[in-house]
Order: C-alpha cells, then sequence, then structure tokens
C-alpha cells in the first residue's frame, strides 16, 4: 500500500513542464522527485521486519537520503541552466515537498502514534524479504552493547536510547523494528526539509538569478552540509563539559526540540559532538566523541557524579559571583 502519493495534478503538471524543458534533465528530476516523496510502508510476516519502499530499515542508516537529495540538486541545477517557467516549477516543487512533510507532522513520525495514524500493508509470511542486511544483526549488536563508536550506528543507537520506555526497553525484536523505523522516518524529514529549504531559497532568488551563467557555486551556498572550518574550544575536561551542558539544557537555555525531551537529549548530544572541542589534562585539544557516555554518567540520579555535579555547580557558583562582585553599579 502506497502512503504520501503525489496528486494526479502534481504529476501531470511536472510532466506538462517537461515539454517546456531540456527533455533529458527535467524528466531526470522529475523521477528522482517522484522516487524520493513516494513512500510505502509494509510488515513483511517472514522475517516480522518493517519495509520501507520494499526495503530493510538498515537500508536507509547510512547516507541513502542524503544521496538522494544531492542527485536531486545536481539535477535540478541543470534543469534550470537549460529550462524555461522556473518561478511557477519551484512554486510546484515546494509544494511537493511541503506537503510531504505536512503530512510526516499529521502522522506523528516522532511518535510510536505513527503505527497506528498511517496505513500499512501487511506481506503474507509465503513473500521472499529483499536481499539487504538482515536488521537482527542490528538488534543482536544492540542488546550486546556492541556498537562500533563514532560509527552511524553509534548514532542509531542514541536515537533509540531516548525511545526505551516508549518501546518496552526493546527486550523483542519487534520493538527494535519499531525504533528503526521512526529513526528512518526522521532521517525522512530532515532530508526532505534540507531539499525543501535549498528550492525555497532558489526561488526566492529565482528573479535575480541568470540561469544561463548559473553555476555550481549556488549549489554550494544553499548546501547545509559545508564542512565546518574549526570546532570552538571549551577549557574544560570532558566529562566537566558534559557537567555544563547538562546544567544548560535542563535550565532551558538551551532548547532545540520544545516537543520531545528525549529527543531535545539527542540533539543536544550531536550539537555538542559536532561543534566543539575539549580539554585534557594535557591541555590538548581534541573533539569531542561519544559524548553520550559522559552526558549519560552525569545525568543519572544514581550515578557517582551527582556529588561531582553538585561540586561543578559550586565552582560555578563562586565564578559567577566573583565576577558579580566585579561589575560596578
Amino acid at each position: 500500500m502506497k502512503i504520501a502519493q503525489l496528486s494526479p495534478n502534481q504529476k501531470i503538471y511536472l510532466r506538462i513542464k517537461t515539454k517546456t524543458m531540456d527533455y533529458n534533465y527535467a524528466y531526470k528530476t522529475n523521477q528522482a522527485v517522484f522516487e524520493l516523496t513516494e513512500l510505502t510502508l509494509e510488515f513483511c510476516q517472514t522475517n516480522q521486519s518493517y519495509l520501507i519502499n520494499d526495503k530493510l530499515a538498515n537500508t536507509y542508516i547510512n547516507s541513502y537520503y542524503n544521496e538522494q537529495v544531492d542527485n536531486i540538486k545536481e539535477l535540478l541545477h541543470h534543469q534550470l541552466k537549460t529550462g524555461r517557467n522556473h518561478k511557477a516549477y519551484l512554486e510546484n516543487l515546494l509544494g511537493i515537498l511541503e506537503k510531504r512533510i505536512e503530512w510526516l507532522h499529521k502522522m506523528k513520525y516522532k511518535s510510536v502514534d505513527f503505527f497506528n495514524n498511517c496505513s500499512i500493508k501487511t506481506i503474507p509470511s509465503s513473500y521472499f524479504p529483499p536481499v539487504g542486511t538482515s536488521n537482527k544483526i542490528s538488534f543482536k549488536n544492540f542488546l550486546n552493547d556492541s556498537i562500533v563508536p563514532n560509527s552511524q550506528e553509534q548514532k542509531v543507537l542514541w536515537f533509540l536510547q531516548s525511545y526505551e520506555e516508549e518501546f518496552n526497553h526493546y527486550e523483542n525484536k519487534l520493538d527494535f523494528e519499531k525504533g528503526l523505523v521512526l529513526y528512518v522516518m526522521s532521517l525522512y524529514k530532515r532530508a526532505l526539509s534540507i531539499l525543501c529549504n535549498y528550492v525555497k531559497t532558489i526561488y526566492e532568488q529565482v528573479d535575480f538569478i541568470d540561469f544561463n551563467k548559473l553555476s555550481n557555486e549556488l549549489l554550494s551556498e544553499t548546501n547545509p552540509r559545508q564542512k565546518k572550518e574549526r570546532n570552538c574550544n571549551i577549557n574544560l575536561d570532558k566529562k566537566s563539559v558534559a557537567h555544563l551542558f547538562r546544567i544548560l539544557l535542563e535550565e532551558d537555555f538551551l532548547v532545540f526540540d520544545e516537543l520531545n525531551e528525549a529527543n531535545n537529549r539527542l540533539e543536544l548530544k550531536r550539537f555538542v559532538e559536532n561543534n566543539f572541542n575539549y580539554q585534557n589534562t594535557k591541555k590538548e585539544r581534541l573533539p569531542i566523541k561519544s559524548f553520550n557516555r559522559e552526558y549519560s554518567e552525569v545525568s543519572s540520579p544514581s550515578s557517582p557524579e551527582v556529588k561531582k555535579h553538585k561540586e561543578f555547580i559550586d565552582k560555578l557558583i563562586l565564578m559567577l559571583q566573583a565576577r558579580k562582585n566585579k561589575i560596578k553599579d
């Protein structure tokens, strides 16, 4: 059963637009957009797994959606350079992408309610599952805590940990499967948003762009995945960094997701890993990796770190008090 499909009018519109543009690039772009926005979700009885567009969830964990988005950007770049009626085409494309994003929100893609809200077809046991890395392997690695640090699986682990209560602490493989589906849906939503923002940027500048002279500069300027030149250095050890960001998050100085507390913590960990360096005992600057471990230790109420957290707060109070005393009225 297919869900979140394009309306007939949208498909006809894109096919008509193909006639006014370079056929090769327009056709390829449209097909790539169809492939990204069409979504099929099924449950395979044979191996008790969910299939997304006839593929196991593990297929999407690495760079599947990122590659799709990058391909569409490149095709769209060539299409705009050779085609016509850019504003109308981009406006329609925006509508298609925004409709998909709206559907994900309507289905509550971040919640366990997602499985009740959307239509999922059950495939009979006679169906032969697709070839690919079995989710059973990931499930065993998850249970045995044998995830490779700093790998893509590590990111999946953090996501799954934020849903442990909702999925019964993953006592069975089916709950693990559902957790993987929600993770893939989060990747899917992110990919759609990146592409939507990219198209919107071009659309807003469409009247000022000479598409005949369009180069890859526009592509790079609107690409949110550009590599940063440097991270911010923090003059604290790794554990103290965890104490600091725990305070900032729990006191609502930093907010990443106002609706989902678990996802709020997850996004904080990603933010710290992607943007900060800590200082080790040798005064060396090192990137923060595997931050989940330190943060879990300092935030656990039963951890020995509770005493150290209080000590960190006392030091912070003394520092702020000293700063306050230096300020003249």
